[in-house]
């Protein structure tokens, strides 16, 4: 046995989990409720996190029926996401690392949902995964296309320029008076949408994303209140597929690299999957989407930190939160 535990406390869930080696043996994730805020209060969610992460970390234990001196290894986000919250995950952790005596490594957060595919029995194929892949890291806060040639190195292509995909999500949603957070209503009325409302893919340099222009236009349509909402979703969710398709076969055609990879809470997104799926039956892409760990948990960020140990990296010391941190070879 190789014990790891991982937490994240990155945005708006307190979450730790307990892997050993890449098996999960338990993965608490504990989410609250902002919906009468309509979006997350920076301050409000470090007290959650605060007041719920010692409750957090001894559910996980006992579901995975070890004591906390099993522990061999600690890993912990460091970024990105809201500072407050980033610090009362990195306290926790150091203050567990004095007390068992065990090394820490800080974990950035995008690259732990890069490599969530490497936890046992987290995604759709039966084979493994192959480097290099072609990544579409989409969530709340991020997007981001890569390609990832091995666990540690990788190369960002394009990024999100404005808002991420999922704050659009969020303020669509809002405006469609759908409770927070509502890219999953977006997702289940697309469904029954009958009229796709044809609209111009706004056009960005290389492969970044731009979605601001298109929460202007969904806006004013809203408001015009021409279309029902189910027409409305559908609309959204075809010009949100197109510009992520557009960038990945761009990518594709590019580079000739046939394993793509989806990963991030937006992820999640049966719509966005379906059409993937099709268009990687025409292109005879391996398409490789996660069917658990898809949203912030702790077993992504533990099973980054057993890939470190593996790959003799060393520890880390005085780690501090970024709360902008990037995706890149130096920040892994």
């Amino acid at each position: 046995m190789f014990i790891i535990c991982g937490i994240d406390t990155s945005f708006d869930d307190t979450s730790i989990s307990i892997l050993n080696k890449n098996k999960v043996l338990s993965n608490i994730i504990k989410t609250y409720d902002f919906k009468k805020y309509k979006g997350v209060i920076p301050y409000l969610i470090k007290k959650k996190h605060y007041n719920n992460i010692i409750k957090i970390f001894y559910k996980a234990i006992h579901k995975a029926n070890i004591n906390v001196f099993q522990i061999d290894l600690i890993s912990v986000t460091y970024g990105p996401g809201l500072l407050g919250s980033l610090w009362v995950g990195i306290d926790f952790a150091n203050t567990l690392s004095i007390i068992i005596n065990k090394p820490i490594y800080r974990i950035n957060h995008i690259h732990a949902h890069i490599l969530t595919f490497f936890i046992k029995n987290s995604y759709n194929f039966i084979t493994k995964i192959k480097f290099p892949f072609i990544s579409l890291m989409i969530s709340g806060g991020n997007t981001y296309l890569s390609i990832v040639y091995n666990y540690f190195k990788l190369k960002v292509y394009g990024k999100n320029i404005d808002n991420s995909i999922g704050d659009i999500y969020d303020k669509i949603a809002n405006l469609l008076n759908f409770s927070y957070p509502g890219g999953k209503k977006i997702d289940k009325y697309s469904f029954r949408g009958k009229m796709n409302i044809n609209m111009k893919i706004p056009h960005v340099k290389k492969f970044n994303f731009s979605f601001s222009g298109i929460y202007t236009k969904f806006k004013n349509l809203i408001i015009l209140n021409k279309y029902n909402r189910n027409d409305i979703c559908l609309s959204f969710q075809n010009i949100i597929f197109k510009i992520l398709f557009n960038k990945v076969y761009k990518l594709y055609i590019l580079k000739k690299i046939n394993n793509i990879c989806i990963t991030g809470g937006v992820s999640s997104n049966k719509f966005i999957k379906k059409k993937f799926k099709k268009k990687s039956l025409i292109y005879k892409w391996n398409f490789y989407y996660l069917n658990n760990y898809i949203k912030d948990n702790g077993a992504m960020i533990a099973n980054v930190g057993y890939i470190k140990y593996i790959n003799n990296i060393t520890y880390n010391k005085n780690i501090y939160p970024i709360s902008k941190l990037l995706l890149n070879n130096y920040n892994l």
